[in-house]
């Protein structure tokens, strides 16, 4: 026993004044410490809690002054208040941190007089405070959670009763918190969703706990909700703590969804990727098919594919959708209802997980018969391109013969007449008929000649124009990098004689290379450089300047006069076969532009023109520069 009898009390047989031996081991076996002072301050009593809290020993304590034994409290509240009640004979009660090793601690303190001194009842409530101190934390962060959580909180009662709710719900409903906590679970909700009487509380949780309903504000508008309840228990009472949301928005946006989802043209479904099989097909199915949904829900996709798609079909099935891999413009054939079949282009995104397929197809039937068409209309047009190059070489090349003959033929006249003229003048002749043969043979014949002669010339002329524009579109070409400086100053110096004869400065930049045919990009600014030459103003120096540039991938060369320029009207017509801007400058069939377009067609070229009357003309060329283009 750790109670222990001080001797100076000799002959007490009670400990503590009055108090029995039992009451005495009780005193040593209660959780409280206790221990008894006299006036003096001398320590008469103390028990095993006392002992167990202030690390000391009863032996150690009794018979000494309370403050010799523990020096650390002199001066201390203990002290103040220890002497207050044995002053003034009135108990107290006390708590306080104490804040000095061995003994950081709170200690809640009762003080009690007693006959010759006071007796004090003492607890360490640190372990306490510091629960309570957790709890109030723990409460404080629950009714922050609580108050500053986005969706709506209800505390209710299993009798609908709402007992209390966070801002959140009357933002979302519009009552205050006192409104909600005279209300029940049904008073807000719309009587569709609320149905007969009964508890409604109880009614969803049977239900689940999720589930979506359709709440009534205050101001009686209605707002889809999304509603999640759980059961918890607080101080013995079951209560149901619901969580709702406003999910409005979510729902607009399915029903927009759904709006497209019903309106697209497009084919759209939905597919069980382990089954192959239609799970929900949009109205577009029907339009499109002529089955109608129940024909299509549930049945394999495969029942509906042309046999000959079916096995790429599968493959795609099995190497991508079924692998989680999306499939992007798949093309096959649906059968329909009448029995003919529609290409259809789907691009599919899987779901592995969910074991589902979302598609949307586009019908493109049309756009398959427009392309068949297309490459048939082209593959004709490139046999009469064929046809027509024979037979404008051939035509070119045969009707040289009678031209030919027509112009020897033309000569041998003109010697006939000569011949005749001599015979005439050897012989005498009547003057009447002398007079008669006189216009005919020196002006009517010999006119008539002429104008053979230079028909034939002419129609010769745009024969061999003829060939080689047929010619243009004929031969190999030879494609590689050129060096376009070297070739420019080929072309002008095969036409330096005219340039020099007419005065013309040629200025020419640094050009960057290319790619194409040297032959025919040769012949390309060959007959643009001739056809700047001849439409230079007369009234002033002519001027030609040759640039170049590169522009993205491609090498852009301009020549630019300082000519009569072309009127608005022609700048279309100049590419023309046999169109002359003016035919009173120089010779030419006009074919040159209409051949440099061709080339440039056939090697991946363009060119433009830029054109003021009295200013000049800006022709330019745009090639494929570098190895980008082959």
């Amino acid at each position: 026993m750790s109670i222990r009898k001080n001797s100076a009390d000799k002959g007490m047989e009670k400990w503590c004044e009055g108090v029995e031996v039992d009451t005495a081991i009780i005193l040593d076996y209660i959780s409280d410490g206790f221990f008894v002072l006299d006036k003096e301050m001398v320590v008469t009593c103390f028990n095993g809690a006392a002992e167990r809290y202030l690390q000391k020993s009863a032996a150690d304590v009794l018979g000494q002054p309370l403050f010799d034994v523990f020096p650390e409290a002199r001066n201390s509240i203990f002290e103040t208040k220890y002497r207050e009640v044995m002053e003034t004979r009135h108990p107290t009660a006390f708590e306080t941190w104490f804040d000095t090793p061995p003994y950081r601690n709170w200690y809640e303190v009762r003080v009690f007089p007693c006959r010759k001194g006071i007796t004090v009842c003492f607890q360490v409530t640190t372990e306490r405070r510091e629960a309570e101190a957790a709890l109030y934390e723990s409460e404080e962060w629950f009714r922050i959670l609580f108050e500053e959580a986005p969706d709506a909180i209800f505390i209710e009662a299993l009798d609908d009763r709402i007992l209390d709710t966070n801002a959140a719900a009357s933002r979302m409903l519009g009552y205050s918190r006192e409104e909600f906590r005279s209300m029940t679970v049904a008073d807000l909700q719309a009587p569709e969703v609320r149905g007969e009487e009964g508890n409604i509380l109880r009614k969803e949780l049977a239900q689940g706990a999720f589930f979506e309903g359709l709440d009534i504000r205050k101001d009686g508008t209605r707002i889809p909700v999304e509603v999640n309840n759980s059961r918890m228990h607080v101080r013995n009472q079951e209560l149901v703590l619901s969580i709702v949301r406003d999910i409005s928005d979510r729902k607009q946006v399915e029903e927009e969804l759904t709006q497209i989802f019903r309106m697209s043209l497009d084919l759209i479904s939905i597919a069980d990727i382990n089954t192959a099989t239609f799970k929900r097909v949009n109205p577009a199915f029907t339009t499109v098919l002529g089955y109608s949904e129940e024909e299509l829900l549930g049945r394999p996709f495969l029942d509906f594919v042309h046999p000959d798609d079916i096995e790429a079909t599968t493959r795609s099935l099995e190497e991508k959708l079924k692998t989680g891999s999306s499939v992007f413009h798949f093309l096959n054939r649906y059968r329909q209802k009448s029995g003919g079949y529609r290409w259809l282009s789907w691009v599919s995104h899987p779901l592995p997980e969910k074991g589902v397929t979302y598609s949307i197809a586009r019908d493109v039937t049309e756009q398959k018969r427009a392309q068949r068409e297309l490459v048939r209309l082209n593959t004709e047009l490139a046999e009469k391109n064929t046809e027509l190059e024979q037979v404008v070489y051939v035509a070119s090349h045969d009707l040289r013969s009678p031209l030919v003959n027509i112009a020897g033929y033309s000569k041998e006249l003109a010697y006939a007449v000569e011949d005749l003229r001599r015979v005439l003048d050897q012989v005498s002749a009547a003057p009447e008929a002398e007079k008669a043969l006189a216009p005919i043979l020196d002006e009517d014949i010999p006119e008539a000649l002429h104008f053979i002669r230079t028909s034939a010339s002419k129609m010769d002329a745009l024969l061999m124009g003829l060939l080689r524009l047929s010619r243009s579109g004929r031969g190999a070409l030879k494609i590689e990098p050129l060096d376009m400086n070297e070739l420019i100053t080929r072309v002008i110096d095969s036409t330096d004689f005219q340039f020099r004869e007419g005065g013309i400065t040629l200025n020419v930049s640094d050009l960057p290379p290319c790619r194409g045919d040297a032959v025919q990009v040769n012949q390309v600014f060959s007959n643009l450089l001739d056809n700047a030459r001849k439409y230079l103003d007369p009234r002033r120096q002519g001027i030609i300047r040759i640039s170049g540039t590169i522009e993205g991938e491609r090498s852009v060369y301009c020549i630019e006069d300082n000519g009569v320029g072309i009127a608005p009207g022609h700048l279309d017509k100049i590419f023309e076969i046999f169109h002359r801007l003016d035919p009173s400058r120089g010779s030419g069939e006009g074919l040159g532009l209409t051949i440099v377009r061709r080339i440039l067609g056939r090697l991946g070229g363009d060119i433009r023109v830029e054109s003021e009357i009295g200013t000049g003309s800006r022709f330019c060329v745009s090639l494929p520069t570098g190895e980008t283009e082959k």
